[in-house]
């Protein structure tokens, strides 16, 4: 792991235990998450950034699988493509207290153009329909798959967001 630059660069499987024993430490002098910094890491469980992270860059906690939660501070100002991956598990809880599963944050972070601040907004605004949709397609999945992919779900909430999503054509990302 290599942090003199201010940037964790990568995060060994095996050095998984560091971050959770002694989370001062290993956070000195980091202010922002590069690319992969935590992919593959499947002892990782959960995860409160500190204050001074500002950026966290794509795929940085692709395939954790055992990720089940993630504390992200107002400090954060860019969260990059696809971050949460495959966290199949995962609820993002924001400062703010917006929080949603992962793959919901995937679709919206891109849906708003990696705007941080239209997603916490967007929701807060709709965290009990985006409960009800999640809870909606984990109980269609279980009936007709025994395992759904995390693609499987973006592209399922992708479709649920168009039926509410005041957002004019020509503005879609997705």
């Amino acid at each position: 792991m290599r942090k003199d630059c201010g940037c964790l660069i990568r995060v060994e499987k095996k050095d998984v235990h560091i971050l959770e024993k002694h989370t001062n430490i290993f956070w000195d002098n980091v202010n922002k998450i590069e690319c992969f910094a935590f992919f593959d890491c499947e002892d990782l469980k959960s995860i409160d950034l500190p204050n001074r992270i500002i950026s966290i860059d794509r795929f940085a906690f692709a395939l954790c699988s055992n990720l089940d939660s993630i504390y992200i501070p107002d400090s954060v100002k860019f969260i990059g493509q696809d971050v949460f991956y495959a966290c199949d598990k995962l609820t993002v809880n924001f400062q703010n207290g917006a929080s949603c599963k992962g793959y919901m944050f995937d679709v919206l972070n891109c849906q708003f153009r990696y705007d941080l601040d239209k997603t916490k907004g967007f929701l807060l605004k709709y965290d009990k329909k985006l409960e009800k949709f999640d809870k909606y397609l984990n109980n269609s999945i279980n009936k007709f798959q025994e395992e759904a992919t995390y693609r499987f779900k973006m592209e399922v909430f992708k479709e649920y967001l168009d039926s509410f999503l005041p957002i004019e054509e020509e503005e879609k990302v997705l």
